[in-house]
């Protein structure tokens, strides 16, 4: 028997080290995570977690960044158990289901949040040449709006349903994954582009410097109605700073990235991973541009308290960072 025994032990052990979110004896676990596209903002946050994890846990952890189309892969990825943690917008999250129903995206797929990490930015860039000041003009000109399953396609329906607007308003919709828009830019395929990400972002960055882009607003009145009725979002100003060759500041809204998990992953190990990034946030804050303002305080504050895992909302408590209601 004892054979037996000896490769039922190890065959447990092995399951164990590979199950998403499962501990083996030796206090080894896996962590897997949704992020985005490889140039995106949710891979380098996802790759940021992952290091502050293995700085804390070293060997104990392994942590792996997963590329995928973004929020609207993400969600379903975590809800199936594919994946341990994601990446996510609030917006999206915190939408109804449908229409005349209360229940949001994330109770119907049982997500939570663990931590707001940076304010995800809606960007328009749009060819110089075309002197395009406000970004309702982009409706005459050939705009990629995102793939329909993306977190900035699904953040642009919110928004053209709070105008009124539909997608047929537009004379030349164009549909290219985000991997892809900066190359259509650039070679004059398409005239403007649309998409939510962290700034700065290298996309924009290279499309205003090299392929004679600029960035588009909005007059804060115009989208005023979107912002003040859509959970998560807030007013964006863009600062003069925030790209080289900026001369002016400029209006938008953003929503906060959240890393999230699911609704039943064990309080214990939402506070560990959570407990590791609290406590290296200074190292946090210097990985990237994106969140070099985040801050034990941010990182709760602009989650939704409903949005919030339990295991979360006990390990701020415990340290006493935000009075929660």
């Amino acid at each position: 028997m004892k054979p037996i025994r000896l490769a039922l032990t190890l065959a447990l052990t092995a399951f164990l080290v590979h199950v998403p979110g499962a501990r083996a004896d030796d206090g080894s676990f896996r962590v897997r995570i949704a992020t985005g596209s490889l140039t995106g903002v949710y891979y380098s946050a996802g790759n940021a977690v992952c290091r502050v994890l293995e700085r804390r846990f070293g060997g104990r952890v392994d942590c792996k960044v997963v590329e995928t189309g973004g929020t609207g892969t993400n969600i379903p990825m975590l809800s199936e158990g594919r994946v341990e943690f994601a990446i996510a917008q609030a917006d999206i999250l915190l939408a109804s289901t449908s229409s005349g129903r209360t229940e949001t995206i994330a109770e119907a797929n049982g997500i939570r949040a663990i931590a707001a990490l940076y304010p995800e930015v809606f960007q328009v860039v749009a060819r110089r040449e075309l002197g395009l000041e406000r970004a309702g003009k982009l409706v005459d000109y050939r705009t990629n709006l995102g793939m329909p399953d993306s977190g900035t396609r699904k953040t642009i329906d919110g928004l053209l349903r709070a105008l009124d607007m539909s997608l047929d308003e537009f004379r030349y919709p164009m549909e290219i994954p985000g991997s892809r828009d900066l190359d259509a830019f650039c070679n004059r395929e398409i005239d403007a582009f649309a998409f939510v990400s962290g700034v700065p972002n290298g996309k924009v960055a290279l499309a205003l410097q090299q392929c004679g882009g600029a960035i588009v607003g909005f007059v804060r009145q115009v989208n005023a109605g979107y912002v003040r009725t859509t959970p998560g979002v807030e007013f964006y100003r863009f600062r003069k700073s925030s790209y080289p060759g900026m001369v002016r500041t400029v209006d938008t809204f953003a929503v906060p990235a959240l890393l999230v998990t699911r609704q039943d992953m064990e309080g214990s190990d939402v506070r560990r991973i959570l407990g590791a990034l609290l406590d290296d946030i200074a190292y946090l804050s210097k990985l990237h541009p994106a969140w070099s303002e985040i801050s034990t305080v941010s990182m709760a504050r602009d989650i939704e308290p409903a949005l919030m895992h339990d295991g979360a909302k006990a390990e701020y408590l415990a340290r006493r960072i935000l009075p929660f209601r």
